[in-house]
């Protein structure tokens, strides 16, 4: 089951947590989404990846779980 917080100091903001315990940052301000993925080994995050759409988002990734967690966030 995938993990979905929003974010106290971003609005629009959320953080979700895979069942494998990947953390994926979604922006959604600017009626776009933009996708943050944690990298294994590294103290920040990834540059984002901005889509038009949470369903064209969760399409582009190959990674079952993280697909998984963009449709759950959509549904929410």
């Amino acid at each position: 089951m995938t993990r979905i917080e929003l974010s106290t100091e971003c609005p629009n903001f959320f953080i979700l947590t895979t069942e494998k315990g990947k953390t994926v940052e979604v922006n959604l301000s600017n009626g776009l989404c933009t996708v943050y993925i944690a990298q294994n080994g590294s103290r920040g995050l990834s540059y984002g990846k901005t889509f038009r759409s949470i369903a064209q988002a969760a399409e582009s990734y190959k990674r079952q779980d993280i697909k998984t967690a963009l449709y759950a966030l959509a549904e929410a």
